[in-house]
């Protein structure tokens, strides 16, 4: 394999860590999957529930890093804060940090364990560990994992990744009656993931809903 000419680092202070993708991979063209989707950013999400705040920076840096199974990775980042205090008391929980990219990716199942395990402070603790679930009426399978202990407070990650799209969605849990990390609903959370995915995630072509 290849190094690549560079890479995508993620320094947006999402609790995501710095997860690299190759930017020039030289394998053979066939051997990646066709670049049929890509990821928008909608001004809103979950039928009006949440609404765009901030675009973040995606840096971008050559440290010839090499890293295999993606093709012209495209970053985006955003961050959603509920429209209404009534949709963040409804939800328990704050703002959705969206980190994502599209491209030609193999391994799928490996891109979502990695953006599982990012870089964060040595306080923070895996309160739940990585879990995978295939919500009811999808085939899309979904990470999630909940860390403690560092100045953000608790939050959720969760994951996905396919052939031409992957992201994590970052939501720090608020609601002060869940002091065990063991009650947070991540079925729920992956739930949004997917929700969030079915908006952010479209065909090649369409129009940017922005």
């Amino acid at each position: 394999m290849a190094a690549v000419a560079g890479c995508l680092v993620l320094a947006l202070g999402l609790g995501v860590g710095a997860y690299k993708l190759a930017g020039g991979n030289e394998d053979s063209e066939s051997e990646f999957p066709a670049a049929e989707y890509r990821i928008v950013v909608p001004e809103t999400l979950m039928d009006g529930a949440y609404k765009l705040q901030e675009r973040p920076t995606v840096n971008q840096r050559d440290d010839g890093t090499e890293i295999p199974d993606a093709k012209d990775p495209i970053p985006v980042a955003a961050v959603y804060g509920p429209a209404t205090p009534n949709a963040m008391a409804s939800t328990g929980a704050g703002p959705l940090l969206f980190f994502g990219m599209h491209g030609r990716f193999r391994n799928p199942d490996l891109h979502r364990e990695k953006l599982l395990r990012p870089d964060v402070p040595q306080q923070v603790v895996v309160a739940v560990p990585p879990r995978d679930m295939t919500p009811p009426g999808s085939d899309v399978k979904v990470g999630c994992v909940v860390h403690t202990g560092g100045p953000e407070g608790a939050y959720a990650l969760c994951a996905w990744a396919d052939d031409n799209t992957l992201g994590t969605v970052k939501v720090p849990i608020l609601r002060a009656d869940v002091e065990d990390p063991r009650e947070v609903d991540l079925a729920a959370f992956a739930r949004t993931t997917l929700q969030l995915r079915s908006e952010v995630r479209q065909p090649v072509g369409t129009t940017d809903r922005r």
